[in-house]
């Protein structure tokens, strides 16, 4: 329920997609569904075995869905998200 979604709908469920966003633009658009009265942490990792390390706080949920651009994200590697609903 903190993310929004009803328990009792098996449809209803946090989704996070990359979004394409303009060329030369540097890293990585992510986004997912999301409300306007909660707050979001965005947890990243290279590397599963290592874990995800805090990389935002804080994010305000804009009605539908919440865009985030990693800037940081600029190599070839690979990126994994974890989206967290703050209360």
């Amino acid at each position: 329920m903190r993310a929004g979604t009803d328990p009792n709908d098996p449809r209803s469920v946090l989704w996070v997609r990359p979004v394409p966003h303009g060329a030369g633009v540097p890293g990585l658009r992510i986004g997912w569904n999301s409300i306007t009265n909660r707050y979001y942490t965005v947890w990243r990792s290279t590397n599963l075995f290592d874990g995800f390390k805090l990389h935002r706080s804080g994010l305000r949920g804009e009605w539908r869905e919440t865009l985030f651009d990693d800037e940081g994200a600029t190599n070839d590697g690979v990126y994994f998200y974890m989206i967290e609903a703050e209360q």
